[in-house]
């Protein structure tokens, strides 16, 4: 079973799948994208010395079949499905539409912006073989449902869900966040207040974040390291969100604390451990091709 969803800027939904109206026949342009290889040559030297990889913006291309009840109906579903496509309302100038993937064995999606179609063939009922490509400026797919690992003390032990290992005897929280894409990620991370000043460290790339001034019980502490984001906040219990990057060290180099692919080590310092004590780390993987 393969299934692709179109959702627009707002929210209007297009399913290409296995039934009507929108019958897909075929897809291309889920593996891997191209790329150019940035490379130099010196004198004498035989083949080059490879210093960089650009991937190119990927191609999403399917082919489908309108199927209506009626002409009238068929027509109809063929205006509703350019209204869904239309351009302003799957590119704004800041944010995109998305593509969503489904197969037997999971589901991705990926930012895209349509071109085509124009379904013309007829045959009673039906419109066959209309080509639509989805341009898609960033190449990865990423996974619908994004993973995540809270580290937290309870009142007899420190707890981590989803069966982690955890190592007690040491003031700080241990556990393992696995990054099942192929890239590096930029994580979500959310420090729950307790009058404390925490640390977070990646052990296996070495990037560390230090939390300065206390954050007040009962408030969060936000930190988005996506560089497209890249914001410190804080949301107080009463719902107010206040920029909060003067919380931070001045080494906490926020670019630089990522997820690599597979097993990342991190622990949780707080500087007084307590009840209250408790960070939670949420990331998306990506992959080059699915």
């Amino acid at each position: 079973m393969q299934k692709l969803t179109f959702i627009n800027l707002r929210g209007e939904a297009v399913e290409f799948g296995g039934g009507p109206p929108y019958v897909l026949e075929k897809v291309r342009g889920l593996g891997k994208p191209g790329y150019k290889l940035s490379a130099a040559r010196g004198v004498y030297q035989h083949g080059e010395t490879p210093y960089g990889i650009q991937l190119d913006s990927r191609y999403v291309e399917l082919s489908f079949h309108i199927q209506g009840h009626s002409r009238t109906d068929l027509y109809q579903k063929r205006r509703e499905l350019m209204a869904a496509l239309a351009m302003p309302v799957a590119f704004d100038g800041s944010r995109l539409a998305r593509l969503i993937y489904q197969n037997d064995s999971g589901a991705w999606w990926i930012h895209a912006i349509p071109e085509g179609p124009d379904p013309d063939v007829r045959l009673q009922n039906w419109l066959l073989s209309a080509k639509l490509s989805f341009r898609c400026p960033d190449p990865y797919w990423r996974a619908v449902a994004p993973d995540g690992l809270t580290l937290a003390m309870t009142d007899a032990t420190f707890k981590l869900p989803f069966g982690f290992p955890i190592r007690l005897g040491s003031r700080g929280f241990f556990g393992t966040a696995f990054n099942g894409g192929q890239v590096v990620v930029s994580p979500l991370i959310e420090i729950a207040g307790s009058g404390e000043t925490p640390t977070l460290v990646n052990h296996t790339t070495g990037a560390s974040i230090t939390v300065s001034r206390a954050v007040a019980t009962g408030d969060l502490l936000v930190i988005d390291t996506d560089p497209q984001v890249l914001s410190v906040t804080i949301l107080t219990d009463q719902g107010e969100e206040i920029p909060a990057h003067s919380y931070l060290t001045l080494d906490s180099a926020l670019t630089e604390f990522l997820l690599r692919p597979g097993v990342n080590e991190l622990e949780y310092k707080p500087s007084a451990p307590s009840i209250g004590s408790q960070v939670s780390i949420r990331w998306t993987p990506r992959l080059e091709g699915v």
